[in-house]
């Protein structure tokens, strides 16, 4: 007699054991409180259908201490495995274990969602991946996760459990497919004796003996190598929504059921050869794909894994102390050997040399060592080529740039575009349409000869019009484009911008730190009578040390004699501070007027006069900085935002129009305009005003991509077509951006231009080639021109030729940016711009 078992877990219900819960008006049987908790709060919260929906038993869960779930609560281990957003919630990348149907992924997402403070919670149950977002006042992370638990569903930080699960994965797909290679080998062999035995007449006994072993050889690459695609046709069929493994299984039950009746009863035709060769051929598709897609995220190399497990810490006496990664703090000094990788975001302190040479191909794609000097940042993940490096740690763990790309990386990767959602959803309906056709081609062939040729007709429909390369069209393409990106250090994270940026007609820029450097320089001293330049920069460095002005990075690479003490700040206006025994005034005219009324009117004059007909460099927009100690003024010094040297080439070879949107000065704005040839350029806007502009330029559905830096240009790129922040931009316009850039240069939207429009062609190649395929072997397979056979070799040479097709793209060569190039040649044609615009007319 069979046990009783667990309405829950499918259990067996121990001896003796009576413990039930009320379902719907039915007492069900419970094998352990655990399971009976589980069953009494799913009823409670009216989530009953979760019972009808699943495909198998609910886990049995194996519910944790509190104590244990409280210490994620711990803020340095939610640092290392959250995100904190702008709007103060936190969002985690998590891996959820024991789902064993889409009901499961359904059930936890209700689950938590009904926790006051979630905010989205979103678990895709064909790789056991997800992200979770809350608000940490009105729920804490350990009450999240010890619900999970308590239903049966562990969710764990992708950060700690992802490798782990993407390693099994793997293994798990590559058995699949070592046995269905091992089994179509073997029962080829076979099938060619069968073929060749039709013509030759072959007695029946080895006829039926090549059979039967070809059957046990089949059976378990139909069962074992090809059980996902049963298992997802399943869900994909209780769920209602019916997608590509559906007639893939169908077809799989079709042809092994009817080579085992024909097997058994020594009549009719085998379709184990046709069984076997599409497992494996699909199997193989799917195995490129995800290659594909591994390979993308391999690519960018940006993980936290990269960084030292220890680093090196000076005392305050130069005493070097070797400690953890993780114990690092800002504001620590640490000694970076030539060789070794960084582990924190920090800036340079003076060395002997006064500079050092750092990669940071790793995380920008820029191949050359870039030469850093005393003041300026250095980013963890990057490796000194020529050291030491003594640096000052500003940013460490999940504070550090690494962190924050990965953490993108992580988000982009549970992110659709819309247009690719709509492929998905069309696959859906050409679902419908083969599952249709297939039952027509049955019908009509079982009335006119029978049930043999009807099935061997419907089983060739079914295998040919197997929807693999409608399906892999879009997905490998952006695997593929994902990975190019990566390696010119650009990170997509918005599948659409692929499709925008070719369309894009007009180019919206911010000017500092987009078009310029966003860096100051000191372009020329004006000296009053006996003032040396020398002393008047050593000054000027040792107040701006105490300040984070950006005009203050005009003086990092200048040397400091004695530091300057009781240094005070005037926003927006200027600094004051002691250096040595005197105390001198550093600032706007504005400042030096109001705090010094010794200094007299012609004083500000001829150095005006000086600085007016000295000669300046027209692709910098100058501003004046006055130093002054108690009696006189003692110089004028001008510094610039230089304007980056690929900027005039790469806006004249985008062919786009362009429009500066900048909430600097006039004058600033005019000057640089002028000097890269910009007509439109609109100075001291607003945030809300720059939106407005962009508004205004998108009107007629005229696209428009938008390129930024700043906090103020968030709105901005939210709301462009495609919005691209480049170099060091802040958290906030990174986390609006569909596209970032890593690095500085400007370059890279030619870059990005071109792999977008190759990523497009290849999209449009692999989709009329999937289309045009089945509209021309569907007329021949439902006539019964097309065996079974040559039906799956069809098919799988067509999902073979989309992925072979999307992995060019990495072989694909990116034209190089040069000063004199042909303008709109990077994917941006005016041409086809005004041929757009006439179709949307």
């Amino acid at each position: 007699m069979n046990a009783e078992r667990c309405f829950h877990c499918g259990e067996a219900i121990p001896p003796g054991f009576d413990l039930r819960v009320d379902i719907r008006g039915q007492q069900q049987s419970m094998c352990c409180h655990g399971c009976a908790a589980v069953t009494a709060w799913i009823a409670g919260q009216q989530l009953e259908q979760f019972y009808r929906q699943r495909e198998a038993n609910a886990p049995r869960p194996n519910v944790r201490s509190a104590q244990w779930w409280q210490s994620f609560n711990r803020p340095a281990i939610q640092d290392q495995c959250t995100e904190t957003l702008p709007n103060g919630h936190r969002r985690m990348p998590v891996v959820v274990s024991n789902m064993r149907c889409a009901a499961c992924a359904w059930l936890l997402e209700t689950a938590l969602t009904r926790l006051s403070g979630v905010s989205s919670i979103f678990i895709n149950f064909a790789t056991g991946r997800g992200e979770l977002e809350w608000d940490p006042q009105q729920v804490a992370l350990a009450d999240l996760l010890q619900r999970a638990d308590e239903i049966g569903y562990p969710v764990a930080p992708a950060a700690l459990a992802l490798h782990t699960q993407q390693r099994s994965e793997s293994q798990a797909a590559n058995r699949r497919l070592i046995v269905a290679s091992i089994g179509m080998m073997q029962v080829m062999m076979y099938a060619v004796g069968l073929y060749i035995g039709a013509v030759q007449d072959m007695p029946l006994e080895t006829r039926d003996f090549l059979r039967w072993i070809a059957l046990l050889v089949a059976t378990p690459v139909v069962f074992y190598s090809g059980w996902p695609f049963f298992a997802a046709a399943f869900i994909q069929l209780r769920l209602r929504r019916p997608g590509m493994d559906v007639p893939v299984a169908l077809a799989l039950a079709i042809a092994w059921s009817a080579s085992c009746i024909h097997t058994f009863t020594g009549s009719g035709e085998v379709y184990l050869d046709s069984a076997v060769m599409f497992v494996f051929f699909l199997g193989l598709s799917r195995y490129l794909e995800q290659r594909a897609r591994a390979q993308a995220t391999a690519m960018s190399a940006v993980n936290t894994s990269i960084l030292p497990l220890l680093a090196t810490r000076l005392d305050a006496n130069g005493v070097a102390q070797l400690l953890g990664v993780h114990e690092l703090q800002p504001g620590a000094t640490l000694l970076v050997s030539a060789g070794d990788t960084i582990p924190a975001d920090g800036t340079v302190l003076a060395d002997e040399q006064g500079q050092v040479r750092v990669d940071e191909s790793m995380l920008s794609g820029e191949s050359v060592p870039l030469t850093k000097t005393h003041g300026q940042t250095v980013l963890a993940g990057s490796v000194v080529t020529d050291g030491p490096l003594r640096m000052q740690v500003t940013a460490v763990g999940r504070d550090t740039v690494l962190a924050s790309i990965e953490r993108e990386l992580e988000h982009a990767a549970v992110r659709q575009g819309e247009r690719f959602v709509w492929l998905q959803q069309a696959a859906v309906w050409f679902i419908v349409a083969v599952l249709t056709l297939a039952t027509i081609t049955l019908v009509f062939w079982q009335q006119q000869a029978g049930w043999e040729t009807a099935i061997s007709n419907t089983l060739a429909v079914l295998v040919i019009t197997c929807p693999c390369a409608l399906s892999l069209a879009a997905p490998t393409v952006i695997a593929a484009a994902r990975a190019r990106l990566l390696e010119e250090g650009i990170l997509l994270l918005d599948n659409d911008a692929l499709m925008n940026l070719p369309q894009c007609r007009h180019l919206v820029v911010d000017k500092t730190g987009t078009l310029t450097s966003g860096s100051f320089s000191v372009q020329q001293v004006l000296l009053a009578p006996g003032v040396q330049q020398a002393d008047v920069l050593s000054i000027c460095a040792a107040l701006e040390r105490h300040s984070r002005h950006p005009l203050a990075s005009a003086f990092v690479a200048q040397q400091v004699s004695t530091p300057a003490t009781q240094v005070t700040e005037y926003p927006g206006a200027g600094l004051a501070g002691t250096v040595g025994d005197q105390h001198y005034w550093l600032g706007s005219a504005a400042l030096i007027r109001q705090q010094l009324a010794g200094v007299s009117t012609a004083d500000f004059s001829r150095l005006h006069t000086s600085a007016a007909a000295a000669q300046r460099n027209p692709a910098q927009a100058h501003k004046a900085l006055w130093l002054a100690d108690g009696q006189r003024l003692l110089a004028r010094i001008e510094v610039a935002d230089d304007i980056k040297p690929d900027a005039t080439a790469v806006l004249q070879q985008l062919g786009l129009p362009v429009t500066m949107l900048s909430g600097d000065q006039t004058a600033a704005v005019q000057h640089t305009a002028q000097t890269l040839g910009i007509v439109d350029a609109r100075a001291q806007l607003l945030p809300q005003q720059k939106l407005a502009a962009l508004q205004q330029l998108q009107q007629g559905q005229r696209k428009v991509m938008a390129v930024g830096d700043g906090i103020n240009d968030a709105p901005l790129l939210a709301a462009a077509d495609v919005g691209i922040a480049i170099g060091a931009a802040s958290s906030l316009a990174r986390s609006k951006a569909t596209v970032v850039v890593l690095h500085e240069q400007l370059s890279a939207l030619l870059k990005l231009g071109d792999i977008a429009r190759q990523a497009n062609t290849l999209l449009r190649q692999n989709l009329g080639w999937a289309i045009a395929y089945n509209l021309l072997a569907v007329p021949f397979a439902m006539a019964g021109q097309i065996p079974p056979w040559a039906a799956a070799i069809g098919m799988s040479l067509s999902s073979l030729l989309v992925v072979l097709n999307s992995l060019r793209l990495r072989r694909m060569r990116v034209p190089e940016y040069q000063h004199n190039g042909v303008p709109g040649q990077h994917g941006f044609s005016a041409t086809k711009r005004e041929q757009l615009a006439t179709s949307q007319s």
